[in-house]
């Protein structure tokens, strides 16, 4: 949606039961977003709109936080009988936003030692340490849209052309407190051997989790993205006799980047609750869970005092990556269809064809850092703290203010910082190659519809067959984290989808719909092919790789609907709908462990495939416009409109070889629901709206 005008839509078509003729690639339906043609419109026109924006947390915060955009677009019909169209749109937008967030700073840890994993103990779980994150970002967007169309009785043709950029500078400032002990101080509970092998300091003498050290830290990262699209369309229609026949072809070539992944951290020596600060340790970082949506660290007063300085520590490293993806896809589809008056109203048969070729190479920060000295390592130049960064210093934060500050720091300060300090160029070539992917994926689809009337029932059959390959080239990292090579990875999946959607509609008022399909979500391409990345050490000395899985699976599902709805005249009607969606192969999402693999020291995490999973809801939507309710005609123009969606969602996912995981469908919120309030006539519109998600 980035891309997309935020005017130049014709329309937005939502389809929660796409029958066989559209993508069965939408367990969840499709949305088809429209450009606008000269014929959606009843008169020739060129109009200017103007949108203002506010986000009020960041204006809260002392950031940017106001914004606005502009849209010039124009269509003229012309012909001897008007039958050419053409329809042209260009918009600039910028505006800016913030987010804050707060968690605890690694994995759960269970209260007791060695009673098995947290998710085994939900209800007797620690935090190790907390975390405090503000979020902050410009946007600039643009880009243009036109149209050229040709209608006649026989015959309709059409182009259509997009073009458009989006540029997010997003950065995140984080502030921390983490459970460790450094330099001099020494662990003063005793040494526990772990049922799985290793050996852990982290709980008392009684067997309660109390980890000691409190090191304050910070951390910077900058998010920014680059998007740019270009795509183009042509097709068209031909009638003859109850016979359509439709073909069109697509060009897309777009990229998604990320030039400049700037990351740096400040640590330094641990607080160990000794009047050193060195020698037996004695404090930890306690952290109440009473509100699990607002972990709070629980500190003495001499503990406090030295985390709530940004005098301390030093900054620890700078490093900057990259990551670059471009992606040019070539679609041809087209479909046969007769339409009649009897029991079988109508027959359609078509089919697609897909080529995608991607690019990209990435290079991950770690392997740029530069190291600052500090207590803790080796180096020539001492790094600045916090304080010395200019910055603003948050005075305000979520529902209670950090034991450690947040300073917003100076992003210019951070590039200078990489421009004299990072290296690109030292990075050894074959370091760079390892970051290569090439890779290329071929969808084919047919599908045969028909349509059955039975007086006011109408009932549409339908089959699809979709079948999908890819194959792409890229460096693997070893399971040990050490050396690698470059693999072919390639796959192929087909999938046979039917379904039947249903309408009865005893009058002009109400309609009953009912449907039962298949349908499959193929994995996202990150999550079948890519290079490997591997972190650094953490400070329990433990290694992260992440790869992709080319085995993953597509997630399979079957959808059962239900509604009612009824119209009450123009600009008027309700809709009343149960869904329920039946899974298996659900994928774990991106960034999610979702198959860890222990290797000494290295963590090994893939996307992996789960077992099943469900949806079930309701949801409820309507418009209501005053209309010819009233005489008046300004107040006849005012209407209310909303939707509300409620639903619970299951899941199980296999972690481990022994570890299942039950919970929600990840990104499945249990309630949804927007209200607005509108006024329209045929020169003015303006509108009042409310979302919510939670």
């Amino acid at each position: 949606l980035n891309l997309f005008s935020p005017f130049a839509v014709g329309a937005i078509a939502v389809d929660k039961t796409p029958g066989a003729a559209k993508d069965s690639d939408s367990i969840a339906g499709i949305v088809d977003l429209r450009t606008p043609t000269a014929f959606d419109f009843s008169t020739d026109f060129t109009r200017a709109r103007v949108l203002a924006q506010g986000a009020q947390l960041a204006l809260d915060r002392k950031q940017k936080g106001f914004g606005g955009a502009v849209g010039i677009d124009a269509a003229r019909r012309f012909g001897s009988d008007r039958q050419f169209g053409v329809y042209v749109a260009g918009y600039y937008e910028e505006r800016a936003n913030a987010a804050e967030s707060t968690a605890v700073q690694n994995d759960y840890k269970t209260t007791n030692f060695n009673v098995g994993t947290a998710r085994a103990n939900g209800d007797a779980l620690s935090a190790d340490g907390v975390q405090w994150n503000f979020y902050d970002n410009e946007i600039k967007r643009y880009g243009a849209t036109g149209s050229l169309d040709f209608h006649s009785d026989p015959v309709e043709l059409f182009a259509r052309v997009n073009y458009a950029t989006y540029l997010n500078t997003n950065t995140m400032n984080q502030t921390g407190l983490r459970n460790e002990l450094t330099r001099g101080q020494t662990n003063s509970n005793p040494v526990r051997t772990l049922t799985g092998g290793g050996t852990t300091q982290a709980y008392n003498a009684a067997g309660i989790y109390t980890p000691l050290g409190i090191n304050p830290a910070s951390y910077f990262r900058t998010e920014d993205v680059e998007q740019e699209l270009f795509s183009a369309q042509i097709g068209g229609k031909a009638h003859w006799n109850g016979v359509t026949a439709a073909l069109e072809g697509s060009y897309a070539d777009g990229r998604f980047d990320q030039p400049q992944r700037i990351e740096a951290a400040f640590r330094g020596i641990a607080y160990n609750g000794a009047a050193s600060n060195t020698g037996l340790s004695s404090e930890g970082v306690i952290v109440d869970l009473s509100n699990p949506r607002s972990p709070r660290p629980v500190l003495s007063s001499g503990a406090a005092a030295y985390v709530g300085s940004l005098d301390r520590p030093t900054q620890l490293y700078v490093q900057q990556g990259y990551d670059y993806l471009s992606e040019t896809k070539k679609t041809v589809k087209g479909s046969l269809g007769w339409e009649g008056t009897g029991f079988l109203a109508s027959v359609a048969v078509g089919g697609l064809y897909e080529d995608s070729d991607r690019d990209g190479r990435s290079l991950s920060p770690d392997v740029t850092r530069y190291r600052f000295l500090t207590p803790l390592q080796a180096g020539t130049v001492q790094g600045p703290t916090i304080n010395q960064y200019l910055g603003y210093v948050l005075k305000d934060f979520l529902d209670y203010y950090p034991a450690r500050g947040i300073k917003v720091l100076d992003r210019s300060q951070l590039d200078s910082q990489v421009s004299q300090y990072v290296n690109l160029a030292s990075v050894s070539p074959q370091v760079i190659s390892q970051g290569l992917l090439k890779a290329n994926e071929k969808r084919k689809a047919v599908y045969g519809t028909a349509t059955l009337k039975l007086g006011t029932l109408e009932v549409v059959p339908g089959l699809r067959y979709e079948d999908n390959s890819f194959d792409a080239r890229y460096f693997s990292t070893n399971a040990n984290g050490v050396g690698g090579s470059f693999v072919n990875a390639g796959r192929n999946y087909d999938h046979l989808d039917p379904s039947v959607l249903a309408a009865w509609k005893p009058d002009d008022r109400f309609v009953v719909r009912g449907a039962v399909r298949s349908s499959y979500a193929r994995p996202g391409f990150d999550q079948i092919a890519g290079p490997t990345r591997r972190s650094d050490a953490d400070s329990n000395g433990v290694i992260t790789v992440t790869r992709p899985n080319p085995d993953l699976k597509p997630v399979e599902a079957w959808s059962y609907d239900a509604g009612v709805e009824y119209y009450g005249g123009v600009g008027r009607y309700l809709q009343v709908a149960l869904y329920y969606k039946d899974m298996k192969n659900i994928l774990v999402p991106t960034g999610t462990r979702s198959l860890s693999e222990a290797v000494g020291n290295v963590i090994t995490i893939q996307p992996a495939n789960g077992r099943g999973g469900n949806a079930k809801g309701v949801e409820a939507s309507g418009r209501f416009t005053i209309g010819d309710m009233v005489g008046s005609g300004f107040l006849g123009n005012f209407g209310v409109g909303g939707n509300i969606t409620y639903q619970r969602t299951r899941a199980n996912y296999q972690i481990s070889a022994t570890d299942i995981r039950r919970s929600s469908l990840p990104q499945a919120p249990d309630l949804i629901y927007n209200a607005e309030i509108f006024y329209a006539d045929g020169r003015f519109r303006t509108n009042l709206a409310y979302n919510y998600t939670g």
